[in-house]
């Protein structure tokens, strides 16, 4: 090259040079820092992968820490709790050896008394000093908080919160509905009284035990020797209720709620679709259109005795059921044989069975089957799917509607409507429909009233806006040519009124409260008419020429003659009222009501029932609900026989079921009346008691806050958190339904110097017992979480860092070997470099020395 002005070959040399310099530099910053990756330009992906994953190593160890020190925190509070634990453990000693007082002085057992009293105040201070970083553990600090009302309270015997994750929401609403109620087990003796002595083997949960019967003994003194071994079998005798009303019964004027199935008269146990039995009326009665059908059982006879009678209303049938010394022997099917062996009655009538029950004997449902309820029906369903009509824009509500005279002392030449209101809360309405009636009584008839709410034009107001009636409702009638005719009952009992079914809730039982043996019975009843402002009243009556008495309530109404009296009424009449006839009356029957009862009697008026305590059934009970429970009778000699809960089906076992119950809609687990869920978010259980065991009940509370939060995942959610609530330790919340622990203490009313007649062993043993499982369940639950929660997620969380370690390692880690190697050829290249540049440098000097 004999150029000057641009050296080509000294340009390329520094270019290469320079690249040498850079891989030099890049080399020895590697190597220096340990880091593959020094700045954003080395790898650019590699370094957004890289800090995603030491952005999550970060967040796994922290992790790891955070569960470490709630296994800490858990720790304490479970060896605060052994101690709790080995307490109430000496505790127990103490009791057993103070029951030994026929070889214990008093001084010895007041010494154990003492130390039983020291123990709880241990207890006490352990709850209220058992801290952590000094936050208190076992004391009620770190339980949840929880809000019920007084009425959803009444409904359960216990309630608790294990879990909770709140997530967004500030509180947790807990809804538990029973889907079937628990059963125990339950054999039942509807005998009389024995003939020949008997031995039983009667057995229970707890154990069994042999009982010895006399030749004589009566039901009483079964059940006194069966109730006196109640704590070693857990099997425990009592008699059924003297008679029953039940709200939904068909009698009287009663609320029609749309859409109600439309039935002929159903009777049985249940109704509907199972134990029921169904008349349709065929002919109109020889002396008018009603066609009453009506049950008694007052004697005892082999066979259902069938005969027809008439009268200026129509004709009625008259069965009289057969009957034994145990009770009522008659059943659906010998009920439906009768009536149709009966010329004079199967013209009248065709009767139908409907479900499987027309072998059920029907003793149990005695109630039901008394009255005149007439054939033929008025069905009445919603019509509100053509418009709501006038102003009201809300549909979600019901439709009821009643029927009656609400005229009282006025002929009412046609049918109207009587009053039509709506509240405006829950979108419900109600329609009361005046029957027309002449001096002689009502003269509309089921055709009427369906004409007149089908094609009636007169208008109601509403909100000020006139309405037809037929925009809310429709009607029809059963079989129109033979029932639709039927004149209503001027007496006041309509054709077949549907609805106020309820049957679950609100009944009223009476049982006999004279002594066992009293003779004669006793006969409750019911009357009311459409007078205005009646009071509600109890009278009591002998009944002449006989030992037997009678009680009849006179039911309330308002300013409209419509009954106002509820199951608390007749319940607060008879055991509160200071009124001479109250007052006979309740030394003659005790009342229990099922449910709140505050709903209105509008059913049970004109109803009757004995209740005659020698006819009663003896039922055989396990003392808990649940599938772990049983009653066993083995008959070792003698005669006596069991029957199941149809009081027909011989039977000497019989086993419990455990309640079946969801909670927030899901599925419960359940254990006798207890019913738990545990889901991701939320662990709880909650108790009902035995007085709302009832399929449908329905009980709640809300989680207002408390607990503890624990982080020990990376996910800041709830697969990442542990909300965990630790109730308070100590001697007010330890025990059970036998009693909380300190009442055994000095004071409270049941230690050791109190066993005797007043405070039983067995008791003060069961508080015990009851406050060790709670103990121990709540430290089987801490050691749940530490074992299978706490210690399996540092394990995975491990194992989690050193995978996702190695992964960010290999993304940003120096390779100090290839490293090396890059630093040695980045060194020669360098070198020559240089050497290519000298010489490079070197052209010039020869073209300088041309000049020369």
């Amino acid at each position: 090259m004999t150029r000057i002005n641009t050296n080509i070959a000294s340009l390329r040399g520094i270019r290469s040079l320079g690249k040498a310099g850079n891989l030099l530099d890049q080399s020895l910053t590697r190597l220096s820092t340990g880091l593959k990756i020094n700045s954003g330009k080395d790898n650019p992906s590699g370094l957004i992968a890289s800090e995603t994953l030491r952005t999550q190593v970060t967040a796994i160890e922290q992790s790891i820490k955070n569960s470490s020190r709630a296994n800490n925190v858990i720790a304490t509070a479970d060896s605060a709790l052994g101690e709790v634990n080995n307490l109430l453990n000496q505790v127990r000693g103490l009791v057993q050896e103070s029951l030994n007082n026929g070889a214990l002085s008093r001084s010895e057992i007041e010494a154990n008394q003492n130390q039983v009293d020291a123990a709880l105040d241990a207890i006490n201070r352990i709850s209220a000093n058992t801290t952590f970083a000094g936050d208190k553990l076992i004391d009620g600090s770190k339980a949840f908080i929880t809000q019920i009302g007084a009425s959803e309270a009444s409904k359960l015997s216990d309630f608790k919160v294990n879990t909770a994750l709140f997530s967004s929401s500030s509180t947790i609403e807990v809804e538990a509905e029973i889907t079937q109620a628990a059963e125990k087990g339950e054999l039942r003796y509807t005998g009389g009284s024995l003939s020949q002595a008997a031995t039983l083997e009667v057995s229970g949960s707890k154990g069994s035990q042999v009982v010895f019967l006399g030749g004589s003994s009566s039901k009483s003194d079964i059940r006194n020797a069966i109730n006196s071994i109640s704590d070693v079998t857990g099997v425990q005798a009592s008699f059924t209720a003297g008679a029953t009303f039940d709200l939904g019964a068909t009698q009287g004027f009663a609320d029609i709620e749309t859409n109600a199935v439309a039935a002929s008269l159903s009777i049985g146990g249940t109704g509907g679709a199972t134990n029921s039995i169904d008349f349709t009326a065929v002919a109109a009665g020889s002396a008018g259109n009603n066609v009453n059908v009506v049950f008694t059982a007052a004697a005892n006879t082999t066979t259902n005795v069938v005969s027809v009678s008439t009268s200026a209303g129509g004709s009625q049938i008259s069965v009289a059921l057969s009957k034994s010394a145990g009770g009522i022997t008659a059943t659906l099917s010998t009920i439906q044989t009768s009536i149709e062996a009966s010329t004079t009655a199967s013209g009248l009538v065709d009767v139908a069975i409907t479900g499987a029950g027309g072998t059920t004997a029907i003793a149990a449902a005695a109630a039901t089957l008394t009255g005149g309820q007439e054939v033929g029906f008025l069905k009445v369903s919603d019509n509100r799917n053509s418009g709501s009509g006038g102003s009201i824009a809300a549909l979600g509500g019901e439709v009821f509607v009643q029927v009656a005279d609400f005229a009282t002392g006025t002929a009412v030449a046609s049918l109207g409507v009587n009053s039509f209101e709506v509240d405006e809360e829950t979108g419900n309405i109600t329609v009361k429909i005046q029957l027309a009636k002449d001096t002689s009584g009502i003269t509309s008839t089921l055709t009427d009233v369906s004409n007149f709410i089908n094609t009636s034009t007169t208008d109601v107001t509403v909100n000020n806006v006139a309405v037809d009636l037929s925009t809310y409702i429709s009607s029809s009638t059963s079989d129109t040519a033979t029932t639709g005719n039927t004149v209503f009952s001027a007496s006041g009992s309509q054709a077949q009124l549907l609805g106020g079914t309820d049957g679950n809730n609100n009944n009223f039982s009476f049982n006999d409260a004279r002594a066992y043996g009293t003779p004669g019975s006793v006969q409750v009843s019911f009357s009311s008419s459409a007078a205005a402002n009646q009071t509600l009243s109890v009278v009591v009556n002998d009944v002449s020429g006989s030992d037997d008495k009678t009680i009849t309530f006179t039911l309330a109404t308002d300013a409209n003659g419509n009954i106002i009296t509820t199951a608390d009424d007749l319940k607060n009449l008879l055991e509160v009222s200071s009124d001479d006839e109250a007052i006979q009356a309740r030394d003659l029957v005790s009342i229990e009501v099922e449910g709140d009862g505050s709903e209105l009697i509008k059913e049970a008026a004109g109803t009757s029932e004995t209740v005659d305590i020698a006819s009663r059934i003896l039922k055989l009970q396990s003392t808990n609900f649940g599938e772990d429970e049983f009653v066993q009778i083995n008959v070792l000699s003698g005669s006596f026989t069991t029957v199941g809960s149809d009081n027909v089906s011989t039977k000497s076992r019989d086993v419990g079921a455990d309640l079946e119950a969801v909670i927030n809609g899901q599925q419960a687990s359940t254990k006798g009346l207890e019913a738990s869920i545990k889901t991701a978010t939320l662990e709880a259980s909650l108790s009902f008691n035995a007085e709302n065991n009832v399929s449908g009940r329905r009980a709640a509370f809300t989680i207002t806050g408390g607990g503890s939060l624990f982080q020990i995942g990376q996910e800041v959610s709830a697969a990442g958190q542990i909300g965990l609530g630790i109730e308070a330790v100590n001697t007010a919340r330890l025990g059970g339904i036998t009693g909380k622990l300190y009442e055994i203490g000095t004071g409270g009313g049941k230690t050791l110097l109190d066993v005797g007649t007043e405070v039983s062993g067995s008791s003060l043993v069961g508080i015990i017992e009851e406050s060790i499982d709670r103990v121990t369940g709540l430290r089987g639950r801490l050691g749940a979480i530490q074992r299978n929660v706490i210690e399996t997620n540092i394990s995975s969380l491990g194992v989690a860092l050193e995978n996702i370690s190695e992964a960010r390692s290999v993304i940003t880690d120096t390779d100090f070997a290839e490293t090396t190697a890059d630093l040695t050829k980045a060194q020669i290249l360098n070198q020559a470099g240089i050497s290519v540049l000298s010489i490079a440098n070197q052209s010039p000097q020869q073209v300088l020395s041309l000049l020369g």
